[in-house]
């Protein structure tokens, strides 16, 4: 029995294991749905608010109890007119104001009513403050929840004493019994009516119901045949009949009445109660009305003054409406309009509760759908929600007590489960705990973009994971933080892979080297003493590291190398990795005691594809291999055959053991790929072999030499079929990167661009390498082509700048060009480029990168001069000569800007090509303040005799 008892329904908070919910306040719960559930609390205050006046006014005592009956709430009316504290009140306290005699009776039937879930009615006497007793009708109805259930009573205690005394008065003045009877009926019947009125008004919610039920208790009390509730549009600017009783029901979905117009229209416009005596003759805009009724009466819906509705009622035969009839109807128009504002309150109310469910589960599967893990804390470190991602990386079903703990109760959780307990850098230096990332964020840190942290540690069922994590503090209203939030993504197979990748491409950079780079006078010397070991030794051991090598490239278990004698076809082991020194050294126990030949294969057909430079997947488990001895359970073989030119000279073996691996296409062109410079670099060391062999005399040494440089162009040939492999699968990733890269959900590895870039730089390297040995080996020939024809020498110089501009964008390329429109020459366009280019590469190459480089190109008589200047180290004068020859570099002068060394062949091949067209080359250098290479051409004929 309260009557300070809000009427809404208390905003229950989502709250379910696992689920967002009140962990973070429903996600912030939507800002928008905040303000609606405000804006609902304000307009119930309001409304209660009105209620109370109403209440006073009609000089009643609302009280609210339990289901069961008992007050568990403050009445403050209750206490007001009775004198009794607070305390007296709760239970069945508030019984001890009732008079003596009514206390037996009263609990009788109110027990009677909680029993039978039914309206509660009976009289008695209650004590005032000041001890004197005055009757009271009671009243109370049960509000039920939406499945059937009691939620409260709800009550009113009117004063009757006034009416006990007019009954009184009429059995004392029998004359006047009539009279004081139909008085005290009608009183008690209006009374009745508004009591009626109110208790629909508190037991139903439903709009529709709602207003239905309080039109049947308005006909019945006016005694009418028609009657209308008609509530204002959303615009304000029309009247919709909402509920209907009478004649008027037929066409209620048709009744549309502009607000001003008509007789609903005019009251809704005015304010004002309005009686139509005649409709026939009246502005009404609903022709069943004007027909059908002979009177009219209508009050307006008002809400603080605001009009919401207008109630209408009518009867079929002539009535004249009296001013009585005008307040009982305005003063159940009072309550409908109550009604009506606080069943839209409760609707809006529940609608923003439905729509804050529904977010809130949006959120939760959002939440959930995430593929990164997501861990929410509270300001000390709790764990207040982690998705299922974040879960199963952590592994945190196998602990179950860790996100329930402190921040640092979970630390210390850690170390005792995982010792040694360690958080890493991503270089593998353990990170104090000030740096971890949930300590950086709680402290105000924020964690995204390239500040992302790297880390690597155990997880509670004992895996080594490494984890790139972002995060941000989460404020509060204060600017305080009140909680945090991280996203972390398991990379640790992508920094596995891309440590594979990165140690692939510096083995097939180490395996090309070895290939194209001609040794040193440290590696003659260390051929010198080869040459004094068996042949076979000297061999394996280049097959060795080249085997190792492989299985770097290919992550595989086992790799080994055979070669094929040319003439007999003797399959010879080479090398063999991948297995304990013990089985190495039964293996090539095995290897020496026995001989086959390739002729000798029973699957014939295998070695045509082997010839035919196919790589051959071999599946050892069935026939004819699975009848063949296995000791090392090798589940599935690649054989990629090692070619020169059309003569397959060995074979590549690899195998991943007892472990069954299907290889991918892109995996077997690299192992051909892999195989075929393996083939390059083994016929090498034996033409290498030879040649130091062939020293002993001049005519052993020129056939060598010979047959070197043949080799060169066929190495240089075969290199670019490897080579266009790997710039294909670079190619192929870095598309699949952009394509990666264009999915926002998707996020790439900072890292892995700038690898696959290095890659192409590399392999772009590697194909000028091949260039310039293909020239040389032209060169030694004879057979370097050349095409002369007129062209521009500014024109040539200008593009080749240009070109280089564009690779190295950062550098300062200054140019010096004459005032003449042309410089023409008859000249090969391309190889003067080349020219121009090896210039401004050793130019670029051999000075630091904030200085620049000069080109300038001027015309001295018949001839053209082009000039290249940096400000390098310098050469010194014993060495200017030298730096023409073939294959030489000088010692001492280090590179400054970039990569690789190169092979001391540009400058060769430049003097090589200037020669050929009629020019000279020269250096002018001082040791420590830089040097001026230059060419010149002789101009044609036409513009040397002009």
């Amino acid at each position: 029995m309260n009557l300070e008892r809000t009427q809404a329904d208390e905003i229950t908070q989502i709250n379910t294991e696992g689920q967002i919910g009140a962990n973070i306040s429903v996600m912030q719960a939507n800002n928008s749905g905040t303000r609606v559930f405000d804006n609902t609390e304000e307009k119930l205050r309001q409304s209660e608010e009105r209620f109370h006046a109403l209440i006073k006014a009609t000089a009643q005592i609302a009280w609210t109890t339990t289901a069961h009956g008992l007050v568990d709430e403050d009445i403050p009316l209750w206490r007001s007119y009775t004198g009794q504290r607070e305390a007296e009140v709760k239970g069945w306290g508030w019984l001890d104001a009732v008079h003596p005699d009514d206390r037996e009776r009263t609990v009788s039937i109110w027990s009677d009513a909680i029993a039978a879930r039914s309206l509660y009615e009976t009289e008695y006497a209650l004590r005032r403050y000041d001890g004197v007793y005055r009757s009271f009708l009671v009243r109370g109805v049960p509000v039920f929840n939406e499945d059937g259930s009691i939620r409260e009573w709800i009550g009113f205690c009117t004063d009757i004493t006034e009416f006990k005394r007019v009954e009184e008065e009429r059995i004392q003045l029998l004359a006047s019994e009539q009279v004081a009877r139909a008085t005290a009926e009608a009183a008690t019947k209006r009374l009745q009516a508004l009591q009626d009125i109110t208790d629909t008004a508190l037991a139903h919610l439903t709009l529709n119901r709602l207003l239905h039920e309080m039109l049947v208790r308005v006909c019945e009390v006016i005694d009418v045949d028609n009657s209308a509730i008609l509530l204002v549009t959303e615009d304000g600017q029309y009247l919709t009949v909402y509920t209907a009783i009478g004649p008027e029901e037929q066409v209620a979905p048709q009744v549309r009445v502009p607000v001003g117009q008509g007789f609903a229209g005019k009251i809704a416009a005015h304010r004002e109660p309005l009686i139509v005596t005649d409709p026939s003759k009246a502005e009404i805009i609903t022709p069943l009305l004007r027909e059908k009724l002979r009177s009219l009466l209508g009050v307006p819906l008002l809400v603080e003054d605001r009009v919401i509705g207008v109630i209408h009622v009518g009867t079929l035969n002539p009535r004249q409406f009296t001013e009585e009839d005008v307040r009982l109807l305005q003063r159940a128009a009072d309550r409908i309009a109550l009604a009506v504002d606080h069943a839209h309150l409760y609707e809006s109310e529940q609608r923003a509760r439905i729509d804050a469910i529904a977010r809130a589960k949006q959120l939760e599967a959002i939440f959930e759908a995430i593929v990164d893990g997501v861990i929410v804390y509270d300001s000390e470190g709790r764990i207040q929600q982690m998705n299922s991602m974040a879960r199963e990386i952590l592994a945190v079903n196998s602990q179950p007590d860790y996100s329930t703990s402190m921040l640092d109760d979970r630390f210390s959780l850690l170390r005792e489960r995982l010792f040694p307990f360690k958080v890493l850098d991503d270089h593998g230096i353990p990170l104090p705990q000030e740096q971890w990332p949930v300590i950086r964020i709680l402290n105000g840190e924020m964690l995204k973009g390239s500040n992302a942290v790297d880390i690597r540690s155990y997880v509670l069922d004992g895996r080594e994971i490494e984890l790139s994590i972002t995060g941000s503090p989460v404020f509060g209203k204060g600017g305080d933080i009140v909680g945090a939030v991280t996203i972390m993504r398991d990379v640790t197979e992508r920094r596995k892979l891309e440590r594979r990748t990165h140690e692939a491409l510096k083995a097939l950079l180490a395996m090309a080297e070895v290939l194209v780079l001609v040794p040193d006078n440290a590696a003659e010397v260390h051929m010198q003493s080869l040459l004094k070991e068996k042949k076979t030794v000297a061999e394996s051991t280049v097959a060795r590291r080249l085997a190792e090598l492989t299985r770097d490239i290919l992550n595989c278990q086992r790799v080994g190398i055979t070669t094929i004698e040319s003439e007999t076809t003797v399959l010879r082991a080479m090398a063999i990795v991948g297995l304990s020194p013990e089985q190495e050294v039964q293996w090539w126990a095995e290897q020496q005691q026995q001989e086959s030949r390739l002729s000798d294969s029973r699957t014939p057909e295998l070695i045509s594809r082997l010839r035919a430079n196919e790589v051959l997947q071999l599946d050892m488990t069935q026939a004819p291999f699975s009848d063949q001895p296995n000791p090392y359970g090798i589940q599935t073989l690649l054989a990629a055959p090692m070619c020169i030119g059309d003569q397959l000279v060995g074979i590549l073996w690899l195998d991943n053991g007892n472990i069954r691996h299907e290889y991918t296409q892109e995996e077997m062109a690299l192992a051909g790929a892999v195989a075929k410079l393996a083939g390059l670099v083994i016929e090498r060391e034996r033409l290498l072999r030879e040649r130091e062999e062939s020293r002993a005399n001049e005519i052993a040494l020129r056939a060598a030499n010979r047959r070197m440089d043949e080799f060169l162009g066929i190495a240089c040939h075969e290199l670019k079929t490897p080579l266009a492999a790997i710039k294909g699968n670079v190619q192929l990733a870095e598309r699949r990167l952009q394509r990666l890269t264009s999915d926002r959900k998707t996020q790439i590895d900072r890292l892995l661009p700038d690898l696959l870039e290095n890659a192409n730089r590399q392999t772009d390297r590697l194909d000028r390498l091949v260039s310039d040995l293909l020239d040389v080996s032209r060169i030694q020939v004879g057979k370097l082509e050349m095409r002369s024809e007129l062209c521009d020498l500014e024109t040539v110089v200008q593009e080749t700048i240009q070109e280089q501009r564009m690779i190295n964008p950062t550098r300062s390329i200054l140019v010096e060009m004459p005032a003449e429109e042309a410089v023409p020459i008859e000249a090969d366009a391309d190889r003067i480029g080349q020219v121009v280019a090896n210039y401004l590469t050793n130019a670029l190459k051999y000075s630091s990168a904030d200085k620049p480089v000069t080109v300038s190109l001027e015309m001295e008589g018949p001839v053209a001069r082009v000039s290249v200047q940096d400000e390098g180290p310098g050469l010194p004068p014993s060495e200017q000569e030298r730096i023409w020859e073939r294959f030489h570099r000088v010692r001492g002068v280090e590179v400054q800007t970039g990569s690789g060394i190169g092979l001391g062949l540009g400058l060769y091949i430049s003097k090589t090509i200037i020669t050929w067209h009629g020019g000279r080359v020269g250096v002018a250098s001082t040791p420590g303040q830089g040097s001026t290479f230059w060419f010149t051409l002789p101009l044609a004929r036409q513009q040397s005799s002009s």
